[in-house]
């Protein structure tokens, strides 16, 4: 119910540079990558703050901009995920060219490929809303440990509780279609 905000949320990118390295592929699946030419690839892990209901609030709020024909507000949503990727990403194990770690900062995350950011967001907000199931959750290597096994255990089965509420045949069970045509008697 509550956002353990000292439990991060782990997502791990596969990338791979195109010949002119400025071009990038993205994978977030080892095994859609054949195995002979894997070693072209390179794994990203990164480390996301979860977003609290405070949080999200306030930045809807930061990119409310106003519709100059309709005079409503709206949301700007360029701006929503510049700041929603630059206030969650807390840690990455990102090296520049001479293999140096680079330090995360709001500049520094501008700086990622865009299909590597889209990737991280969409990632990320699989596993913040519970859009994937224990089992589809790729293992990310630890880059440091922040969740005891205990909160761990605990979150997996109030998914697994979660899933197991969604799958029940009341839950499954299709809407009656009401727009057939039925014959009127006379």
């Amino acid at each position: 119910m509550f956002v353990d905000d000292k439990s991060l949320i782990k997502v791990l990118i596969y990338y791979k540079l195109g010949r002119n390295k400025r071009g990038v592929r993205v994978e977030t699946n080892l095994d859609e990558i054949p195995e002979e030419k894997r070693a072209e690839w390179k794994p990203a892990n990164f480390e996301l703050r979860p977003i609290t209901w405070k949080m999200s609030n306030d930045l809807m709020r930061e990119c409310r901009v106003k519709n100059p024909m309709t005079m409503l507000d709206e949301i700007d949503w360029i701006s929503y995920k510049e700041k929603k990727l630059t206030m969650t990403v807390v840690k990455w194990d990102a090296k520049n060219d001479a293999g140096q770690p680079v330090p995360v900062s709001p500049d520094a995350v501008m700086k990622m490929h865009p299909l590597i950011a889209e990737t991280l967001l969409s990632e990320y907000d699989k596993e913040a809303y519970a859009e994937r199931d224990d089992e589809e959750t790729p293992e990310t290597p630890e880059i440091e440990a922040e969740t005891t096994p205990e909160v761990k255990a605990e979150v997996k089965a109030e998914v697994k509780a979660e899933v197991k509420a969604e799958t029940t045949p009341e839950a499954k069970a299709e809407p009656k279609d009401q727009t057939k045509d039925q014959s009127v008697k006379k």
